[in-house]
């Protein structure tokens, strides 16, 4: 409600403004003062005002503990906090007060840039507000992001036995709304009817089996669903390029985290029985055999970061590829640091800007933070103290604290690869594409070089989860991956995020230079910025659903005689798809004997 009355608000200022200018260019000739009551104090005043005071306007009923509960009489406040159970039950929807983070978190972000800009008139006290400002947000962001994780890992590593209780002997009432929780599930390995050849085929008929990858349970992704425009409005504020950065940087980490424990919904362990163990067969079939067979032909190459981008570019450029000459100067290795998986329908300067990212983007924070403080410094060294910083010409400021970092950062995104030395395995590169015979040998082999690459850098895009070729490569290094930080996931949006929030607000700051200009250039870029969120949190949404309902069996394959080799292959490798839980109810602790006797009928 806060923030529809404080839009409602601005509209209606904007409109009084434009009635007493005239014009749109009118607005900008009006008083600054005017203009920053208008648009900005007056909006943030109707939120305010509203945010602490529109709940008296609100007819729902509520009931809390501290108030619902007779705090006086001892017999009725036993008999109340016994009937609880059946007041949740009764109650249509539960507000649950996690901390005040959020709380905090949200004025915050609403007050800081109205009051710098109200605070920030006079134009000797600006700069200093600004860094004041600059060091207060990117503490509240940091603050905001480990209370966001510290509750995201708190439900993914739920527990209830670890949960305080004041009386110990109330401890056992949950477990008998959940008594199956404390039945372990047993899994039974058996064979399929009709399947005494062995076939998947056969298996698959008869007992319906989902996908390999689940992803993680639904509270988790709706929790990133619900946070990913309060996650936006985060980052909306980047005067201090360097610290929002590392707050993104940080959620980024998060962010894969939460999508690469979904990959941990296919490792419960079998016991062994008629069936040959899963490693054995992984090792043997999917591993060794494709590995000694590459070294013996010397198929098993590597390339470097700058090659692989080099080519990819040069790919773009020319149409098509032209790597065959580059094979046979690739070292051969026994292993790599990153195998590269990616869909070939993506466009090569996409890939190109998506390598680049993962692998300058710390790099470029830390340079652009140092070129800031070497930036600072000589202004402070030409000004003579902290104060004379003020006082310096408008261009020079803007050129040493926004524009030479800026420029500093994007040199080292687009070119700190060059002075990476770690091995790469990319397919257009590393397999001949000129010798048909070679090539079938290393396509035949790629499944050994996944089990032999320390990690997996998979250039996600729409149509990643859709070929079946990538699903298996990321099936075989799911299985094989020493660690679930092995798997790096960047998405396609990524970069293009990055550098739209990076730059945005330094070249509106510099264009900004002239005062009448400034208003139309904020509105313009004001625009643009809100197209990229909606762009953005659309493409995020749908790699997060892309996750969500993944299934194996609906991926395409360009040669339809794979797909059964390719998914009797991951069924090798999850094959517990194949075998549903099996229950074994027992007596629990509290059950009563008709409960007993229903369970064991």
């Amino acid at each position: 409600m806060a923030l529809t009355s404080s839009f409602f608000a601005c509209l209606l200022a904007v409109l009084c403004l434009l009635l007493r200018a005239g014009s749109l260019t009118g607005i900008a000739e009006q008083p600054l003062w005017l203009l920053n009551a208008s648009i900005m104090a007056w909006p943030l005043l109707v939120f305010l005002v509203v945010y602490f005071l529109g709940h008296l306007w609100d007819s729902r009923c509520f009931w809390f503990d501290r108030i619902c509960v007779d705090q006086q009489n001892a017999s009725l406040k036993l008999q109340t906090i016994q009937a609880i159970p059946g007041f949740v039950a009764q109650s249509k929807k539960m507000l649950v007060l996690w901390d005040d983070t959020y709380f905090e978190r949200t004025l915050f972000w609403i007050c800081a840039d109205t009051l710098v800009a109200l605070l920030s008139a006079s134009e000797e006290a600006g700069w200093s507000l600004y860094v004041f400002f600059g060091f207060l947000y990117a503490a509240f962001c940091l603050h905001k992001l480990q209370g966001h994780k510290r509750m995201l890992d708190q439900m993914s590593a739920f527990d209830l036995r670890n949960a305080k209780c004041t009386f110990e002997e109330d401890r056992c009432w949950v477990l008998n709304l959940f008594d199956e929780a404390l039945e372990p599930p047993i899994r039974v390995a058996f064979d399929a009817p009709d399947a005494e050849d062995g076939t998947v085929e056969d298996a698959s008929a008869w007992f319906p089996w989902s996908s390999w990858y689940l992803g993680p349970q639904v509270p988790y992704w709706s929790t990133i669903r619900d946070q990913m425009i309060s996650l936006s409005l985060c980052y909306h504020r980047l005067d201090p390029l360097v610290f929002v950065a590392i707050g993104l940087r940080r959620k980024g980490q998060q962010f894969r985290a939460l999508a690469q424990s979904g990959f941990a919904q296919g490792r419960a362990k079998k016991p062994e029985a008629k069936r040959a163990p899963t490693k054995w067969l992984l090792q043997r079939c999917t591993v060794v055999l494709p590995v000694t067979l590459a070294q013996q032909h010397g198929l098993f190459r590597a390339a470097t970061a700058s090659t692989v981008i080099y080519h990819l570019l040069k790919a773009n450029c020319s149409g098509k590829d032209k790597v065959h000459s580059t094979y046979e100067s690739l070292p051969q290795v026994y292993d790599v640091e990153f195998f590269v998986s990616h869909s070939w329908s993506c466009a090569p300067w996409m890939k190109a800007l998506i390598i680049s990212h993962f692998l300058n983007f710390d790099m470029a924070l830390t340079s652009s933070f140092f070129a800031c403080l070497l930036a600072v410094l000589c202004l402070l060294l030409r000004a003579g103290s902290l104060t004379g910083i003020a006082e310096q010409p408008l261009w020079l400021l803007n050129a040493s604290i926004m524009a030479w970092p800026l420029l500093v950062f994007l040199v080292v995104y687009f070119l700190g690869h060059l002075w990476d030395s770690r091995c790469f395995w990319f397919d257009r590169i590393c397999v001949d594409q000129k010798n048909a015979s070679l090539k079938l040998q290393t396509i035949q082999a790629i499944p050994g070089f996944v089990a032999q690459s320390k990690k997996m850098l998979v250039l996600w895009d729409d149509t990643y989860f859709e070929r079946l070729w990538c699903n298996y490569e990321l099936a075989i290094h799911v299985k094989t991956a020493a660690s679930l930080r092995a798997t790096k996931i960047v998405p396609l949006w990524m970069p293009f995020w990055t550098l739209f929030w990076i730059c945005a607000d330094t070249v509106v700051a510099l264009l900004s230079a002239s005062e009448d200009a400034a208003l139309s250039l904020y509105v313009l870029f004001g625009f643009l910025y809100a197209a990229f969120c909606f762009h953005k949190l659309q493409g995020h949404k749908h790699m997060l659903d892309q996750m969500f309902t993944f299934d194996l069996r609906n991926a395409k394959c360009t040669f339809e005689e794979d797909r059964a080799v390719i998914e009797e292959l991951v069924l090798n490798l999850f094959d517990e798809a194949l075998e549903p839980p099996i229950r074994v109810a027992f007596e629990a602790p509290d059950a009563d004997a008709e409960e007993d006797a229903h369970l064991a009928g």
